[in-house]
């Protein structure tokens, strides 16, 4: 392919994430299949019922767009157990969208998707060291199924906890868009293997994806994510990254807000004796909404744009620059929270141009 054919493939399969989102948004409007909101969930930010169901668009837009441009790819053992994969996961999704299921079904179920993924051969088998240079193998450790382990951890953990950063309007949809492309970007470094073509693919066209799910999703939205684009996002991210080259420092500096944000969660649900696969309303998002005021585009802008950046920063650090800059984001993520949370009081009132109730 040519710069050209790169484009063409982002332009058709953006095109077509925004046609299936249009029929979507009409065809669930019509049989209420609808996210209440405050009405259902005091802790939610939207107040109109809303359908959610943002994945459909997202995976059928990916499989047409590989039908047209490489439909060769049908024929890879590889590529046909993460087509099952994707498929477990979005049929999942698609269920809670419309049915709210248990947290810990759809952990199970992500499992059983990563397992897939990892008997395709997809797995971490090493990773670069950041400080004596080369790379450490985890193969040489003679542990049993460490590999597959690792890498099914990974998948799972990201397919959930990228999901979370989609509080408001339009955020999630920009971020993963970009750290998509970033993370499949790597990939052109080793463009005369044929997995490289793959994953720069796979990449590509999911990215274009969400930017057709983001016309729709921006405020005011539309239709949302909901846990089927947000997991379908999060567990192409962890297959890409893998595919990549285990590029995961890299990922992690690019995904630095909503990963670490995940974390953020995850420590303060168990520290108040809750599990933390249950959802609450104190995610960084609603810290910028409740105590800086900010409107729900200016945190999408803020989200994106510090996406953009980190993505910039990951794609050009080299492998001992990295674990310092993962140091770096985190600290300063943590200032952020801290300053939020305790010494921060808010500076406007709520009002109809906030996104805010009054």
């Amino acid at each position: 392919y040519y710069m050209a054919d790169y484009l063409i493939i982002a332009l058709t399969s953006a095109g077509l994430s925004l046609i299936l989102n249009y029929f979507l948004i009409k065809l669930a409007n019509r049989y209420n299949w609808l996210d209440y909101g405050q009405q259902q969930r005091p802790q939610d930010i939207h107040s109109q019922p809303t359908p959610r169901l943002g994945g459909v668009s997202i995976f059928t837009s990916l499989i047409i767009s590989l039908i047209i441009f490489q439909p060769s790819l049908f024929q890879s053992t590889i590529f046909l157990k993460i087509l099952i994969s994707l498929t477990l996961i979005i049929i999942v999704g698609i269920l809670d969208d419309l049915y709210n299921l248990n947290p810990y079904l759809r952990l199970a179920t992500n499992t059983v998707s990563a397992l897939i993924i990892v008997s395709a051969g997809i797995k971490i088998e090493y990773i670069t060291n950041p400080w004596a240079g080369g790379v450490f193998d985890f193969r040489s450790l003679n542990i049993p199924y460490f590999s597959q382990t690792i890498s099914i951890l990974w998948l799972v953990w990201l397919t959930n906890i990228i999901s979370w950063s989609k509080g408001v309007d339009g955020q999630y949809p920009g971020l993963i868009s970009l750290g998509l492309l970033a993370v499949a970007g790597l990939s052109l470094r080793f463009i005369g293997d044929p997995q490289a073509k793959l994953t720069f693919l796979l990449g590509l066209i999911a990215s274009a994806s969400f930017i057709g799910l983001l016309f729709y999703n921006i405020q005011p939205q539309k239709i949302m994510p909901g846990y089927s684009a947000g997991s379908l996002g999060g567990f192409l991210l962890g297959i890409i990254s893998i595919m990549s080259g285990a590029k995961l420092a890299t990922l992690f500096i690019v995904m630095g807000i909503p990963i670490l944000d995940g974390i953020y969660a995850i420590i303060r649900r168990l520290s108040q004796g809750r599990s933390p696969v249950w959802g609450d309303n104190q995610h960084l998002h609603h810290l910028l909404l409740f105590k800086l005021r900010w409107t729900k585009k200016q945190i999408a802008l803020f989200y994106w744009s510090i996406t953009f950046i980190l993505a910039l920063v990951g794609l050009s650090l080299r492998s001992s620059q990295k674990m310092f800059t993962i140091v770096l984001v985190t600290i300063l993520f943590i200032s952020l929270i801290i300053w939020l949370k305790h010494f921060f009081t808010t500076l406007k009132q709520p009002g109809q141009f906030n996104g805010l109730k009054t």
